[in-house]
């Protein structure tokens, strides 16, 4: 063989690894694996609600593949129960469903009821191998108010969105330049309106999602004929149409198949372009970016009951960039918060993953939420070594 024909194998192997890596990267035996029984949906608890999941026959029961997740919230009057069929065709599903619960036959509050999104995300990545990368929300009507006014506050731990008979800002209890001021990254949207609606009229919705695509946001509209809610048959402008259900199934979950992935976990510096994975001894860490004591370590009034505990990290003096933490608390189902250095605390779930650290010394914090109260906060510090150079 020529020496161009091993070097395109070469070519070819080293991308196979790296793409290995990258999907190793996301794995994540869950800390808390759950009976369940393919193709039933099953009823659990995070911190602020229940929800109801539904594990495909694709899953890897072994829960060493991580899979996609699909987020969904009912509209005004629907029930978690009920909508989890909705959105989970069995077959071929390639993702694990969950519909997020706490509204049960009501309208949703897109300020206070991100809380029990977040929660259900981080709870169901206990119980299951979910890519963090590839969590994708869902809504119909109020749904998808609080769907859409989720993405925008919390971009990031989101892949994309999946509304149907809604829009973007009138109903979300925030302004249209506030969510998408408020957006970190232009995640993708699909977004399918029923023409004859009148309870979000296809002039506003288009107005809005209009304004979306001005704005740099990737979105995908789809127009048909309907009203708010149909029934399979139901006649709409003088022929009878799918039903709003199957409009759901085959005009929304398709594009969960699009490959959409958020962005890569947080990174604080540009990847270094003179790696050193051994460095030797830091002669001169210096100071000590952390900001000191946390402002808030004390349980809050009603705060959980629980301790929380890191059960592993790197190494305490290391030339890696990337960190890994897994964390876990005496009291199952709660939500955590995690913070490094001098940011703010923000949901995690374990593992919580860093890439790209800057060299010097770090810091990582992690408490656990319940009813809008912290408890203890649980502490772990470490030094990344700056690289020896020549003199």
């Amino acid at each position: 063989m020529s020496r161009a024909g091993f070097g395109t194998i070469a070519v070819a192997i080293v991308a196979a690894l790296m793409s290995l890596s990258v999907a190793g990267a996301s794995a994540s035996v869950p800390d808390d694996p759950v009976v369940y029984a393919k193709g039933t949906p099953l009823e659990l608890n995070s911190s602020e609600s229940g929800y109801w999941t539904y594990v495909p026959e694709s899953y890897d029961a072994t829960n060493a593949t991580p899979t996609k997740l699909l987020v969904w919230l009912h509209g005004c009057g629907g029930y978690a129960s009920g909508d989890i069929w909705t959105v989970s065709p069995g077959g071929t599903q390639d993702w694990i469903s969950i519909a997020v619960g706490g509204r049960e036959g009501g309208c949703w509050d897109p300020g206070a009821d991100q809380a029990k999104v977040l929660a259900a995300v981080a709870d169901v990545g206990t119980h299951f191998n979910i890519d963090p990368r590839r969590v994708i929300l869902g809504g119909y009507s109020s749904g998808g108010d609080l769907g859409y006014r989720t993405a925008f506050n919390h971009a990031d731990d989101f892949a994309g969105l999946l509304a149907t008979n809604t829009t973007p800002f009138r109903d979300t209890g925030a302004t249209q330049a506030g969510s998408l001021a408020a957006a970190t990254w232009k995640f993708n949207v699909v977004h399918v309106a029923h023409i004859q609606d009148t309870t979000y009229p296809i002039a506003t919705v288009r107005g809005e999602t209009g304004a979306m695509v001005s704005a740099g946001f990737p979105v995908t509209k789809v127009e048909v004929d309907g009203t708010h809610w149909d029934a399979p048959g139901d006649l709409v402008n003088g022929h009878s149409v799918p039903g709003t259900d199957a409009d759901i199934r085959s005009l929304l979950l398709p594009h969960i198949g699009d490959g959409w992935m958020s962005p890569e976990p947080e990174l604080t510096e540009p990847p270094d372009p003179d790696p050193d994975p051994d460095p030797g001894p830091d002669p001169d860490p210096g100071p000590d970016p952390d900001p000191g004591p946390d402002p808030d370590p004390q349980p809050g009034p009603g705060g959980p009951k629980s301790s929380t505990s890191i059960k592993s990290g790197p190494a305490k003096m290391t030339g890696s960039r990337k960190a890994t933490f897994r964390f876990s608390s005496d009291v199952k189902g709660l939500t955590y918060q995690c913070r490094l250095d001098g940011s703010k605390f923000r949901i995690c779930h374990s593992p919580k993953r860093y890439t790209g650290l800057r060299r010097g010394r770090h810091t990582f914090r992690v408490r656990a939420v319940a009813g809008g109260s912290a408890g203890p906060v649980a502490e772990y510090r470490w030094t990344i070594k700056r690289r020896l150079r020549n003199r």
